[in-house]
């Protein structure tokens, strides 16, 4: 299935390849990894990865940006990596640092031993990657201080 879905030709043949629930109904999607995709109007507004959908759903920082979201498409998989090639392909109007290379951010944190053990901790806890906590923390930190990034945000077509 992934591997059609990667060479899927358009977004309705894509479309038509994903699994679908309603953002009303995202408490059904499944406790299994994948990627999955945001869609306005059948344009893909975000591409994003999971080792749990469900759950990654259930806190979605973005889920404010996504206000005329009618539908979460995803493809089932363990291969979370070609989460950037689908990115690459679609160019979703949300992910544009994954494809604008010019706007590559990079952190590098040197946590102490006892810190990085409360992180483990927590992504144990939440079934979570250090990379997925780590990403809705900064979430949070931006939209916390939204008023001094809005810059930062895509511009509407």
């Amino acid at each position: 299935m992934i591997d059609k879905a990667l060479k899927a030709s358009s977004i309705k043949e894509l479309i038509d390849l994903l699994l679908f629930v309603t953002i009303e109904n995202k408490n059904q999607l499944p406790y299994k990894s994948g990627i999955y995709f945001v869609f306005e109007d059948n344009e893909i507004l975000y591409v994003g990865k999971s080792i749990n959908l469900h759950e990654r759903w259930q806190s979605h920082q973005h889920y404010n940006r996504f206000k005329k979201t009618d539908k979460i498409g995803f493809v089932l998989t363990d291969n979370l990596l070609i989460e950037k090639d689908f990115i690459r392909k679609y160019q979703p109007k949300f992910n544009k640092l994954f494809y604008d290379n010019q706007n590559r951010v990079s952190i590098s944190l040197k946590l102490e031993a006892d810190v990085l053990f409360k992180f483990k901790l927590i992504c144990m806890f939440k079934r979570i990657t250090m990379q997925e906590y780590l990403e809705s923390c900064i979430d949070k930190l931006i939209d916390k201080n939204k008023h001094l990034v809005e810059h930062l945000e895509p511009e509407e077509k």
